[in-house]
């Protein structure tokens, strides 16, 4: 049920994907994973009350920093931005040993927060905090690559998607940056 989960999430099916979630959760309420996954579906769907009440059931299954992840992306896309980029941060330092996949995400909501809040250098630094975690990762390269296109480097997008041409999304950008680049 997870699996198709995720699976109906990457094509868009949300609906779908909730309730099979909601099927996984009714017959294993403590995985942590479930209601993770239930809240960034319900945070895409602008359900923000739905996304918390998630997040409140993921809070005592996982660790402190994904607890607190989950909470300040929800704070980030309604109107807390500078509290959520403090808390994360915050909660980010405290956890030095973390995964190093979770904290390719922190860092990821991190630059995107900064960039809501018009800091574009330190968005720059969280970028590129979480592409040295050589983690790969398609998302964090198509936010790093629009914010390159949109500070008018495209030249710098061409070497950071140049082995990513099977991804339809980060070929697009890499298409837009060589056209861009003149290349």
């Amino acid at each position: 049920l997870l699996l198709r989960a995720l699976l109906r999430q990457y094509r868009n099916e949300f609906d779908a994907a909730l309730s099979d979630l909601a099927q996984a959760a009714a017959r294993d309420p403590a995985n942590a994973e479930i209601w993770s996954w239930r809240s960034a579906i319900l945070l895409v769907q602008a359900d923000y009350a739905g996304a918390r009440a998630a997040c409140a059931r993921l809070a005592p299954l996982a660790s402190a920093l994904l607890a607190t992840s989950c909470n300040a992306i929800i704070d980030e896309r309604s109107g807390k931005a500078a509290e959520a980029y403090a808390a994360l941060s915050s909660a980010l330092a405290g956890r030095p040993d973390a995964d190093p996949e979770l904290k390719l995400w922190i860092e990821t909501r991190l630059a995107e927060t900064a960039l809501q809040l018009g800091r574009d250098a330190l968005a720059e630094r969280h970028f590129k905090a979480g592409l040295a975690l050589g983690v790969t990762d398609g998302y964090i390269l198509g936010a790093y690559a629009d914010h390159l296109l949109e500070c008018n480097r495209p030249a710098e997008v061409v070497p950071l998607l140049r082995d990513w041409e099977r991804s339809d999304i980060l070929l697009l950008r890499l298409a837009l940056a060589e056209r861009a680049a003149g290349l």
